[in-house]
């Protein structure tokens, strides 16, 4: 992630000192966004080799210093700078200024806020930039503990099985939500709130289920979204079903809107079964286990993909994607959310969203998946207790 932070910075510096061109930044405004940019560097150093992001230790190693405890309220955009403004290049579809989105409910050590008070930056497992303050509610230690094993176990929770609407916005799959004590109205969530101080309280909301007494593990609605009690059990028939659950999906880079891009995508699904994977794509090309050997010659990779269990994780530059079988003539498939991608006869085919795709399709034009994809990962069947998947993988620079 931070390798992303560090080379989106130095294009934004480097076009800072030239007066922000390509950008759309004043002057002024490029010596406020360098002096951030600056900032924000001098905290991600801080940061590498601490272990805050190593998963694992984060919770040990986040009392040094001035850090400070919080835990997302809704859906947080993570920026690389801390303003709301987009800076976009040749794609008016990509702020890169957005590094990453994050669900409600999720832990963050703070690092350091913005002079005029309105921005943290913070780190969690799998992210680290600027988060707005009306997005985090502070919280103690001990409570900070406690919620990370949560994200950790799902024990005692409802994880939502898809991207769905929350409060009017979009909540990300895999958003974790404690149950309440009281059971007496029906199904009850405890969502997190701020309280008039900036700290973490919650509220109930009861939602409605159509299952009565719903399995542990097992896909069902509640309030009109799809749910599991604790995590998913991890089988290609459930993933399946989780992505019929995604049709329609959009694409958002970096999260934007609410909605994944390709590595986010994979990482909600398979949130939802408990993984715990990278969020971009180069990290979860890292991942260091279940790696297979793409051979080489059109045959043998066509071959080789088209015999690949649903799921394999397949990775081609700046692009991840799920396999996803076969078509009536044989063909692999691939399922993956995307802006565009080009014919085998070169047309362009702008679809920003989920797509189930021929791995013969192109991106960039000319050159299709079959040949551009370098990593292939297997990663079901997982190792697991309780059905509770210890796959955890997080690789920083």
């Amino acid at each position: 992630m931070a390798y992303l932070v560090r080379l989106i910075a130095a294009l934004l510096t480097a076009a800072l000192l030239t007066g922000g061109a390509g950008f759309g930044v004043s002057s002024a405004e490029a010596g406020w966004l360098a002096k951030r940019v600056e900032q924000a560097n001098r905290q991600m150093a801080r940061t590498e080799g601490t272990g805050l992001r190593d998963l694992e230790s984060y919770p040990e190693r986040t009392d040094t210093g001035d850090v400070r405890y919080a835990v997302t309220i809704r859906p947080a955009d993570i920026r690389i700078t801390p303003t709301r403004e987009r800076q976009t290049s040749d794609d008016p579809h990509k702020d890169l200024l957005q590094e990453s989105g994050a669900a409600p409910g999720v832990p963050f050590a703070v690092l350091q806020t913005s002079d005029d008070g309105a921005w943290h930056y913070a780190v969690t497992d799998y992210t680290e930039g600027w988060v707005s303050a009306a997005d985090l509610a502070f919280t103690d230690r001990e409570t900070f503990r406690q919620l990370w094993e949560r994200q950790r176990t799902a024990k005692d929770s409802l994880v939502l099985a898809s991207w769905a609407e929350v409060n009017g916005q979009l909540w990300p799959a895999g958003t974790i939500l404690p149950l309440a004590k009281d059971q007496s109205k029906g199904l009850t969530v405890l969502l997190p709130e701020a309280d008039a101080a900036g700290n973490l309280s919650w509220k109930e909301d009861v939602w409605a289920s159509d299952t009565p007494h719903p399995a542990p593990f097992t896909l069902f609605t509640a309030g009109g979204r799809p749910v599991s009690l604790g995590f998913v059990t991890p089988t290609a028939e459930n993933l399946q079903a989780l992505a019929a659950l995604t049709e329609g999906l959009g694409y958002g880079w970096g999260d934007e809107g609410g909605v994944p891009d390709c590595s986010s995508y994979i990482r909600g699904l398979f949130r939802v079964m408990g993984y715990r994977l990278p969020r971009n794509t180069g990290e979860q090309a890292a991942i260091p286990i279940g790696r297979l050997t793409i051979p080489d010659g059109d045959d043998a990779r066509a071959a080789f993909f088209a015999g690949l269990p649903v799921g394999t994780l397949l990775v081609s530059p700046g692009h991840a994607m799920l396999s996803w079988g076969t078509d009536a003539s044989g063909t692999a498939r691939i399922l993956h959310d995307i802006n565009r991608y080009f014919t085998p006869a070169g047309e362009e085919v702008r679809c920003f969203g989920r797509v189930l795709t021929s791995v013969l399709v192109q991106n960039p034009p000319g050159v299709c998946y079959r040949d551009s994809i370098h990593t292939a990962i297997r990663l079901m069947p997982a190792p697991h207790i309780d059905r509770k998947p210890l796959i955890s993988y997080n690789k920083t620079d």
